[in-house]
């Protein structure tokens, strides 16, 4: 299924997910407001500790590139976005993520991220999945809460 942006908005955000997933650090980091947020899902283990489930931008983007894409075979993974919804400055991309984990696993998980866009900038990154799963086949063996 291709997606097709129906406002300048939901463009920013695929633009900004497509960077993302290719693990293109330069230009994700470009795209993210000056003060933008990452949110994370209480059951990430980012989300433990004193640092919170709220976290700048670009602190979580390094932490996810560390703690998340290397836990890929070095083929990666392949996204297929499902759906593509929003009007004004809120967008939500639905999408697949697969691949191999380095553990030699077949990795398959949907997800939804919510994205708040200013102009050409991602206010807010707020993504959601079943993190149970994905930490699981990825060996996240944190602690964490549900």
């Amino acid at each position: 299924m291709s997606i097709v942006p129906a406002n300048p908005a939901q463009s920013m955000a695929l633009a900004f997910m497509q960077a993302l997933w290719a693990g293109d650090v330069e230009t994700t980091d470009r795209l993210f407001a000056p003060d933008a947020r990452w949110v994370f899902q209480y059951g990430m283990p980012q989300a433990q500790g004193s640092d919170g489930r709220v976290w700048p931008a670009r602190d979580a983007l390094a932490r996810v590139i560390a703690d998340l894409f290397g836990k890929f075979d070095p083929a990666g993974f392949v996204v297929t976005p499902t759906s593509l919804i929003g009007d004004g400055d809120l967008v939500a991309i639905e999408y697949q993520a697969r691949g191999r984990t380095s553990r030699g696993l077949e990795y398959h998980n949907t997800y939804v991220t919510v994205l708040s866009i200013a102009g050409d900038h991602v206010l807010e990154i707020r993504p959601y999945n079943d993190t149970a799963h994905m930490l699981a086949m990825l060996g996240g063996d944190e602690e964490r809460t549900a």
